[in-house]
């Protein structure tokens, strides 16, 4: 049966069909008597030629998903600065509602192709990750990893992601991994044959489908060994542990290339990662905060079994009344943009400012301000006395505050995008803005910040967790590309943060917990738990 050929008319009209996804080939017959047979029917130098193909399109793989994501990466920073600059802009002019226009315009130009080109194809829709999963589980979805539908979901995801809503490009990401991999192959059969042909069988389709989704989870999160879990934990029913090195190969490869692009020639794996997790100096943890963990553990299940319960009743809805048609789609996508917008813009409106010297305010006494100074050329962070204990961010922020050199700090703001648009004092900043008018790896960035225990107050992460909730969850199966990993580290670091913050004011006698190093652990005792990951 041929494929559909997807036209303008999906669109308007009623969306279509696509063809029944089929079984995949059976596997080659894996039992001692047919290795011995296949062994003696060839020879030793096109079994050696055929392995060293793998390899080949395992290194080219690694390059290709690399440069793929890194072209992405500043794609998506160039177009959201440029949307935050817009933003900000208006509101420091304090006309709100002319800041709402403008955001609600912007987010609207930008979603409005996304959702396009997924009516178009529509399987470069969501995350792609189930797609993977069911091929990798005997099921071939159709036309899951065509050429267009790659192209569609490159430009859908780069639009939807910069645009602001509460969405990440890692899931699109892994499916984006798996399927160049796979038309990376499928290229070399179709120009070169011979060798590369006798690999398009469905056991190694499998073994590259699978080792392109690892590489995609290794570059957007620039860990290789996380890419090599994935496959294992989310993907793989059946995983042969002979492929695990060639995955991993295929990992380190694109981790690499990654480092190239982004750091130049100077290879530093300790700097290179897309949230750095620095030293804390506080003390270890104390016996009793094992308990608190498993109390964190269970709100972070209960918070994540909501959004997931939530969520599949919201798409059994849009199953039933707009996913069937083009045009209510695209008219999802728009009140999801205005409802969006709205809340970005206005509820940080009314939400108080914050001096940086509230950063220090978990430190015991009054810290020397030449300590400080001393500190924010140090290490990133330092332990001078007991007394002191701030990352050398935050060091620099309350140095410059106090020296009164407002443009320097205001460049110190931009570093830890931390945002002062609404704040008539600019030696202050504002929390609500800075956490929902920036983009999700630079909310999550600030909520694992370390040092700076008060950064946020409870009040604004409350409302901010209730806020970004609602905006994730609305955004989760809408009509264009995108995934779900940032939003949940959103709310399991804010979570993490929270509990943290009230653990401290419990606990006025006892040592501080460190409110980044307890939104690290939310991360992955928080609402991770509700999609049933465990090692990843």
């Amino acid at each position: 049966m041929a494929p559909p050929n997807p036209s303008m008319s999906s669109v308007c009209g009623r969306m279509p069909k696509l063809p029944p996804a089929e079984g995949a080939d059976f596997d080659f017959s894996d039992n001692p008597m047919h290795h011995e047979y296949m062994f003696l029917k060839g020879s030793e130098r096109d079994r050696k030629k055929k392995a060293g193909m793998r390899w080949v399109l395992l290194f080219l793989s690694g390059i290709a998903v690399a440069v793929m994501y890194f072209c992405m990466d500043k794609c998506i920073d160039a177009i959201q600065d440029a949307r935050m600059d817009a933003l900000g802009d208006n509101m420091a002019e304090h006309d709100y509602f002319k800041a709402w226009i403008v955001h609600f315009t912007i987010m609207t130009v930008l979603l409005v192709p996304a959702t396009i080109l997924v009516l178009i194809e529509p399987q470069a829709g969501g995350s792609g990750i189930p797609e993977i999963i069911a091929y990798l589980n005997g099921i071939v979805p159709p036309r899951s990893f065509d050429g267009f539908v790659v192209a569609a979901k490159i430009v859908g995801t780069v639009l939807a992601v910069a645009s602001g809503l509460a969405i990440g490009p890692e899931g699109p990401t892994i499916h984006l991994g798996a399927a160049v991999t796979l038309n990376i192959v499928a290229f070399a059969d179709y120009i070169i044959g011979g060798t590369f042909k006798a690999l398009s069988n469905e056991h190694d389709k499998r073994l590259f489908l699978a080792a392109g989704a690892a590489i995609g989870i290794a570059c957007a999160f620039r860990a290789p060994i996380g890419g090599v879990v994935f496959a294992l934990e989310e993907a793989i029913s059946h995983f042969d542990a002979s492929l695990i090195v060639r995955v991993y190969f295929a990992c380190v490869i694109g981790y690499y290339i990654m480092m190239i692009l982004f750091e130049g020639r100077r290879l530093d794996t300790e700097s290179f990662t897309e949230y750095k997790i620095t030293k804390s100096c506080y003390p270890g943890y104390n016996a009793e905060e094992i308990l608190l963990f498993a109390i964190l553990g269970v709100f972070g299940g209960l918070l994540g079994g909501l959004f997931n319960k939530l969520n599949m009743k919201l798409n059994y809805w849009r199953k039933k009344h707009v996913s069937p048609y083009g045009i209510r789609r695209f008219a999802e996508v728009i009140t999801i943009t205005f409802i969006t917008s709205m809340l970005v813009v206005f509820v940080p409106v009314n939400s108080p400012c914050t001096s940086p010297n509230q950063l220090t305010s978990h430190l015991k006494g009054s810290p020397d301000i030449q300590d400080i100074a001393r500190m924010s050329t140090q290490g990133n962070l330092s332990t001078l006395n007991d007394k002191i204990c701030l990352s050398a961010p935050v060091a620099a922020l309350v140095e410059e505050v106090n020296h009164v050199d407002l443009d320097h700090l205001s460049e110190l703001y931009d570093k830890k995008y931390l945002r002062n648009s609404l704040c008539k004092n600019k030696s202050q900043y504002n929390e609500l803005e800075s956490l929902l008018q920036g983009s999700g790896h630079k909310s999550v960035g600030l909520l694992f910040e370390e040092g700076g225990d008060n950064i946020f107050g409870i009040g604004s992460l409350s409302i901010f967790l209730v806020v970004y909730f609602f905006m994730a969850l609305i955004a989760a199966g809408s009509s264009v590309p995108h995934g779900l990993v940032i939003p949940m580290l959103t709310i399991g670091g804010c979570m993490g943060r929270i509990f943290a913050l009230v653990v401290n004011k419990i606990r006025v006698e006892s040592i501080p917990v460190d409110p980044g190093a307890w939104a690290q652990v939310g991360v992955h005792l928080g609402p991770c738990c509700g999609r049933r990951a465990r090692g990843t």
